[in-house]
Formats: structure tokens, C-alpha cells, sequence
């Protein structure tokens, strides 16, 4: 697959930037939230990176928050990063599990099965580094 000569700059909200390809969806009604509605962004980044949420992106003037992002199977593909269009006055979803666990689950063959949830609901991401969430008025450490 060749990039060249589609790549745009993109930004980490609070670091650095790099080159990306940008494949834009068409604005569409946010699944979970009748009546609101959201765009999907997807960058193809060369060479590979993973950026995992809650990271925020420029891209186009825009800003994004990151979903995920599927690393390639092969060194010489990009990762594809999923993203959506952030909206200021939205909130994001959260969810705070407990720590995984270090131990082989046998059905999926992952090492460290995820903890149960102890909390979830709507929050902002407030600063970039290091990350902070608002939640219920209160506003705490994202890794905690």
C-alpha cells in the first residue's frame, strides 16, 4: 500500500507531529446517544505507531480523540488509528476496571485478564500530560 504523496501533518494535542493519511466518514448520528451526532476519522500512519486513547489529535484543524489503533500485521504497513471528531461540550465514555491480572486466560490465549468495573460514565479529558479526567465535579489523575 503506498501513502506517498497523501500524507497530511498531524498533531498530538500537548507533542509532537507526524504524517498520516486522513479517510473522513460522513457525519452520522453517535451510536448510545440518540439525537447527537459525531464524525469517524481514520489515519493510516507510515511507519507504524501506536496511539491509544485517551489521546487527542489535530487533524485538518480538528480536533480528535483516538478509539484505538490496529498495528499492522506486517513491519512495512501502517497502523490504522480509529478516531472521532471531539466535541468540547460531549463528554467521553470511560470505563476504570481494576488492574488485569497476570494470568493466562486459557479461552482467549491473552495474558492478563481484564479486573472487574468499578466505575463508568461520561468524563472530559482536561490536559494532555499528564492526563486528567473530570468526573462528578472532581477532577483526578487518568491512571487512577
Amino acid at each position: 500500500m503506498n501513502w506517498i504523496g497523501e500524507c497530511e501533518l498531524v498533531r498530538l494535542v500537548g507533542g509532537d507531529t507526524f504524517h498520516a493519511a486522513v479517510s473522513e466518514r460522513a457525519v452520522s448520528e453517535q451510536a448510545g446517544r440518540p439525537g447527537e451526532m459525531g464524525q469517524r476519522v481514520m489515519l493510516a500512519v507510515y511507519p507504524a505507531r501506536r496511539i491509544d486513547p485517551p489521546t487527542r489529535l489535530v487533524v485538518r484543524g480538528r480536533e480528535v480523540r483516538v478509539l484505538g489503533t490496529q498495528m499492522p500485521p506486517w513491519p512495512d504497513e501502517p497502523a490504522l488509528v480509529n478516531c472521532v471528531v471531539a466535541t468540547p461540550a460531549l463528554p467521553d465514555d470511560a470505563v476504570i476496571t481494576d488492574a488485569p491480572s497476570d494470568v493466562l486466560d486459557v479461552a482467549t490465549g491473552r495474558l492478563g485478564v481484564e479486573g472487574a468495573v468499578r466505575w463508568s460514565g461520561a468524563v472530559h479529558v482536561s490536559s494532555p500530560a499528564p492526563a486528567t479526567v473530570e468526573a462528578a465535579g472532581e477532577d483526578a489523575p487518568l491512571n487512577r
